[in-house]
């Protein structure tokens, strides 16, 4: 364990399935998209691309019924939506970009700090129709819906039930450093 402390944005983040229904103010979303318009991406192709849409929006409820079964249990009592999408070719000369989707995670990166920063928590979530989403959105074939995001301020999780209650209060087991860094060379994981 490092004796260095780990900067409380980070520290502290986690994936609610619990939404107040406080609304967030434009400001402060469109402040998300900015910090997600500021990472680092290969050749600075900056390949991400955010369709959203507040809980009042019919954009909402598009994302929303994209939603696997689980999600939609949970997911609509989020003050917004977003669905992160990547380009896969590079502008500068249409080859595939194998680094669009990194470069989209530290766009989501940098958006989930912004929002930990302004007291919003998010929730990304891979359960979702990405075919339907190419169709309803009428998303370029060189791009990909990657992801949907529920944002928000964290709710009451007493508030839930059943599976989703579960979930909620279930502790988030991280990894420790010696699974995932490895020194000089490769390791075989040793817990299965």
């Amino acid at each position: 364990m490092s004796k260095v402390e780990i900067q409380p944005l980070i520290a502290n983040r986690y994936s609610p399935v619990a939404f107040s229904d406080k609304e967030v103010d434009n400001e402060k979303l469109m402040s998300l998209f900015e910090a997600a318009g500021k990472a680092a991406s290969s050749y600075n192709d900056q390949p991400w691309r955010y369709i959203y849409a507040k809980k009042s929006e019919e954009g909402f409820k598009k994302i929303a019924s994209l939603l696997s079964d689980s999600n939609q249990l949970w997911a609509p009592n989020a003050a917004i939506l977003v669905m992160a999408v990547a380009r896969k070719t590079l502008t500068r000369n249409e080859k595939p970009n194998r680094n669009s989707f990194h470069d989209l995670g530290l766009s989501v990166a940098n958006l989930t700090y912004q929002a930990n920063h302004l007291g919003l928590f998010l929730h990304q979530m891979g359960g979702f129709d990405y075919k339907k989403a190419q169709e309803i959105f009428a998303i370029p074939d060189n791009y990909e819906a990657h992801s949907v995001i529920a944002i928000g301020y964290p709710g009451d999780v007493n508030s839930l039930e059943g599976v989703v209650y579960t979930k909620a209060t279930k502790p988030s087991v991280r990894k420790g450093v010696n699974e995932i860094a490895f020194h000089g060379e490769w390791k075989e994981e040793t817990n299965h």
